[in-house]
């Protein structure tokens, strides 16, 4: 299977024990990352608590404007060297297999980005009146979301891209795009595969 690295960007420190939940779901992945790199987005206290709690991981600050693309841009060049760039939100747990899913879509070379089934974690049980139609509102996969693998034409809940298949020919991610790729939550054992039809030039 490809090597993958893994880019997590967070900024607030109330979502540190969340942090450190994402951390650790993807350092005990099945596939190992071939790198894990924390980006923290304009917050000093932090990048040094998180060096301090994890220094297994690069954790570096973001390079760029603060949000959520400054922030994914500067993990992009931070795992310059891996073709396939993976990544999870600061408050989300990756399944065991989560790498391992996404990384045996990548031998079509057709296939640019790989994504996967988002499920709320709830801090009690679920409300009886929020239906899963509704899920989106939490930026969940909702009851209309494709569950089968196969190729989609909205990446909404994309986890996964391939560097050397898009990024390199786009450069950077636009305000969009990093909005197309996030994960929020919980990843779901499932995946979604989209093929790129043509690259859209970022200015």
């Amino acid at each position: 299977m490809c090597p993958i690295a893994v880019v997590i960007c967070a900024y607030s420190d109330e979502r540190r024990e969340q942090l450190g939940a994402a951390i650790g779901s993807v350092l005990n992945q099945r596939l190992r990352p071939e790198r894990v790199v924390v980006v923290i987005d304009h917050n000093e206290r932090l990048l040094r608590a998180i060096r301090a709690s994890f220094p297994e991981v690069g954790a570096v600050a973001n390079e760029g404007t603060q949000g959520l693309s400054g922030a994914r841009n500067t993990g992009v060049r931070a795992c310059a060297s891996t073709d396939v760039i993976a990544f999870l939100d600061d408050d989300a747990v990756a399944e065991p297999d989560w790498l391992e899913r996404l990384a045996s879509h990548y031998a079509d070379p057709a296939v640019v980005g790989v994504g996967g089934g988002v499920l709320p974690i709830w801090q009690s049980d679920r409300p009886s009146w929020f239906p899963e139609e509704c899920q989106w509102v939490v930026g969940c996969s909702y009851r209309v979301s494709p569950w089968d693998c196969g190729p989609f034409a909205i990446p909404s809940v994309a986890t996964c891209l391939s560097v050397d298949r898009y990024s390199k020919s786009s450069v950077a991610f636009a305000k969009v795009w990093a909005e197309v790729a996030r994960t929020r939550l919980a990843a779901r054992k499932r995946s979604y595969v989209f093929a790129c039809t043509g690259i859209i030039p970022i200015r």
